[in-house]
């Protein structure tokens, strides 16, 4: 079954048959993992081979090796047993070290693997340190005696994670199962309903469960917590399979090992369908709890007022399994996080947060492949938050062509727009503009044409989607809460500001200060509440909104109408004051109470979580003292607000 041993078990079979000569049939399947049908389908291609130069026969049950031709022997024999191996590829020798560390009772001498390598022992010297670094995230060590060689020192079960997240592609072939155990173990997974994610990590557990106790190195668990999976209702299908397992091979698995193999199972994704497996997993009230944690701290530090509804149960079932791949050292792989990270800033900033409440509560780190799946249910939960109170959005067309190219703009449209739209579509004549007001936005490819209260977007007869979404995205966050179109930004915050909004202040300077001083000029402008200000630091005091060490975002709500107010404050050099020393940026907001919904929160939010990301625009934004300076860098050099 080893890779770096042997290409195929054809050349395992030949490499034991030479050492010792004779073996018992019984004793090569176990040895392998395999059936002895299926050990005997090797010999005869082995056989087939070997014509000639030796002979493996099958005599009462025992299997021997006799040689004819011993040069023309070794020649095929080394041919057969030769790995594929790019031993100038780094991580090839490095996993190469791993499994021979792994796989060898004795300690293996540095020189012999150069050697075998054929590469200088400063090489090998330079892999094995990189080595020792992975295997120390593992507690495994390295250990070396002058003239003996090297050893591993290290819990059997953190090898197999090892070998799990870092050497099964280079170890493993793809077929290694045995066919009869593999045939019964997806007549489990169907049984059970297992989603095909779970069936792979499922079928690797087996691989490594089969190949390191076989070979004589049986599985123990570092903490007690493990054999708690033994109660757990996912036990059930890996014990049925171990069962099967150890019929097909003569075998008996113990207990650790079925309970090894729990742990795919107990720390899987969300099924897409729970079927049968739904019977087995019980949720309990600690996760529950932990869940309502993690709302309850979202919405305290956020002030959005999120409907935790279709998706509570799935997400429930989201923290089950997450605490449980923690608990019991699972890692998953989330090829899309870095998207998720770029695409959604505010859901993966919230995704962070809970991933900090489930770390206090099982005492092991949230990894970012874990917080990337957390980042797409709080996607959801702000989407539907968006358009839980939207009314329909109303657009006029004005188009001063009939005919085909009025019908293709119609249709280009219809196409970008949602179907609750209300799309009205007219020539351009005189009165066409009368009723223009009750319109969300107005679309006319006649540059002449200006309403006031109504924003325009011209475009040509053919134009790009991408462009006019962004576009009627402004519109849509922007001018639907009242709040005046700035031209040529896609952005809330900038919409929300104007020089009487925008403050430099000095290092001696206190926070609450800063907190005070621009709360007031909101409030002196009739953009806040005369108790908007004292309210804030309240809030402030009770839960700081930091995105980062530079970056701050006080908010609170004000009770004058449905217009949200903002300033700016800028401390150049930092402030003097303890535990804000890095502090450069200061949004604070007021945000109406009346308001029915999150929009404008959620926007803004968005937007000064990918400001704050960006290292580059915090170290200008920081030396700039005018809004018109900070609208010309936003819109035409870092257009970061841009969806």
């Amino acid at each position: 079954m080893r890779w770096f041993d042997t290409e195929t078990r054809s050349a395992k079979i030949l490499q034991m048959m030479e050492r010792k000569l004779i073996f018992k049939s019984d004793q090569l399947s176990r040895k392998l993992g395999v059936s002895e049908k299926t050990v005997a389908n090797e010999i005869a291609q082995l056989n087939r081979q070997l014509s000639g130069t030796a002979l493996i026969d099958l005599t009462r049950g025992e299997y021997r090796l006799y040689l004819f031709d011993i040069p023309s022997f070794v020649k095929i024999r080394d041919e057969i047993t030769k790995p594929i191996r790019d031993f100038e590829n780094p991580q090839i020798r490095i996993s190469y070290i791993a499994d021979v560390l792994m796989n060898t009772a004795d300690p293996s001498r540095i020189d012999d693997m150069a050697e075998e390598m054929d590469v200088s022992r400063s090489t090998l010297n330079g892999d094995l340190k990189r080595l020792k670094s992975i295997l120390s995230e593992y507690g495994i060590e390295v250990i070396g005696k002058p003239n003996t060689g090297l050893s591993l020192k290290g819990d059997e079960y953190e090898i197999r994670r090892f070998i799990l997240e870092n050497n099964y592609e280079l170890i493993y072939n793809r077929d290694v199962l045995d066919k009869d155990i593999w045939n019964r173990f997806e007549a489990l997974t169907q049984q059970y309903g297992l989603e095909s994610n779970t069936v792979r990590l499922f079928g690797r557990y087996l691989t490594v469960c089969l190949d390191r106790y076989l070979n004589g190195y049986p599985v123990h668990f570092p903490h007690p917590r493990f054999f708690e999976l033994k109660q757990c209702g996912l036990y059930k299908p890996a014990d049925e399979l171990a069962d099967a397992v150890s019929e097909s091979l003569g075998i008996t698995l113990p207990p650790e090992e079925r309970i090894f193999l729990t742990i795919p199972l107990a720390g899987m994704r969300n099924p897409v369908e729970w079927g049968e497996i739904g019977n087995l997993v019980d949720i309990g009230e600690e996760t529950a709890e932990l869940v309502q944690k993690i709302i309850d701290v979202i919405r305290s530090e956020t002030d959005l007022s999120f409907q935790f509804t279709d998706e509570l149960d799935e997400f429930i079932c989201h923290i089950y399994f997450l605490t449980n791949r923690l608990r019991y050292g699972l890692r998953l792989e989330n090829p899309i996080k870095d998207e998720m990270r770029a695409k959604f800033p505010l859901a993966w900033n919230m995704a962070s947060r809970a991933g900090r409440i489930v770390e206090e509560s099982v005492g092991c780190p949230v990894s970012e492949d874990e917080i990337g799946f957390l980042a797409s249910y709080f996607e959801v939960f702000i989407e539907e938050q968006r358009h839980q109170n939207q009314r329909k959005f109303r657009v006029l067309v004005v188009h001063h062509s009939g005919g085909a190219a009025q019908r293709l703009i119609a249709y280009q449209l219809r196409h970008i727009f949602e179907e609750d739209t209300v799309l009205d579509i007219i020539p351009d004549r005189p009165g066409c503009l009368d009723d223009v007001h009750q319109y969300d936005l107005l679309i006319t490819t006649d540059r002449r044409c200006s309403v006031e209260g109504v924003p325009v977007i011209y475009l040509d007869e053919v134009f790009d989607e991408k462009i006019l979404r962004q576009r009627i995205d402004q519109v849509r966050y922007i001018n639907q809460l009242d709040i005046p179109v700035t031209h040529g930004s896609n952005s809330v915050l900038l919409s929300l500001l104007d020089d009487s909004r925008i403050f430099v202040f000095e290092p001696e300077t206190a926070y609450d200060d800063i907190l005070t001083r621009m709360g007031g000029a909101l409030s002196g402008q009739g953009l806040a509440d005369k108790g908007f200000t004292e309210r804030l630091l309240e809030r402030e005091h009770r839960s700081s909104m930091r995105f980062s060490e530079q970056v701050s975002f006080p908010h609170t709500f004000h009770l004058l109408g449905r217009s949200p107010g903002a300033a700016l404050g800028i401390i150049p050099r930092g402030l003097a004051e303890s535990g804000n020393e890095e502090l450069r940026i200061v949004i604070l907001a007021a945000l109406p109470k009346e308001a029915e919904d999150d929009v404008t929160l959620v926007r803004l939010y968005e937007e000064i979580v990918r400001l704050s990301e960006n290292q580059d625009v915090i170290r200008s934004l920081s030396g700039m003292r005018c809004y018109s300076e900070i609208l010309h860098y936003f819109i035409a050099d870092k257009p970061i607000f841009d969806r």
